[in-house]
């Protein structure tokens, strides 16, 4: 899948890690803002997503555990589709589906669960806490 991302400082922090795993910069501005623990799960999880052509694709090699995408509940049918994906149990990374021509977002109220059609997908968060259970 193709990945973007906003331009705030979880998103861009994130985006540099696991871009450039091996750079210890960026590793120490990634800790700043989340928990250590995450670090190898975050590089993962992205070399997941490049790897996997679309949504569908990667929920059938990994989405039998925690980590598949799922669609936000709460959103409203005129707002954009949010889906996430769990980092750990306690992280989750949110992002909106692209509409396959690249423009704009897909709509919840046009979202009939097709995983198959997204693949490029825009990361406007990644949750600076844990959700406890």
């Amino acid at each position: 899948m193709n990945i973007t991302y906003e331009e705030n400082k979880a998103c861009v922090c994130f985006k540099e890690l696991v871009e450039n795993p091996l750079d210890r910069s960026c590793s120490k501005r990634f800790t700043k803002i989340f928990n250590h623990d995450i670090i190898q799960a975050c590089i993962r999880l992205h070399e997941r997503f490049v790897a996997a052509e679309t949504a569908a694709d990667y929920n059938k090699m990994y989405g039998s555990g925690q980590n598949r995408i799922e669609v936000k509940e709460g959103t409203k049918n005129k707002d954009d589709l949010v889906l996430k994906v769990r980092i750990t149990d306690a992280y989750r990374k949110f992002f909106h589906a692209m509409e396959s021509s690249g423009e704009g977002m897909v709509i919840r109220e046009n979202w009939k669960g097709q995983f198959a059609d997204i693949r490029n997908i825009h990361v406007f968060d990644v949750n600076k806490h844990e959700y406890k259970k």
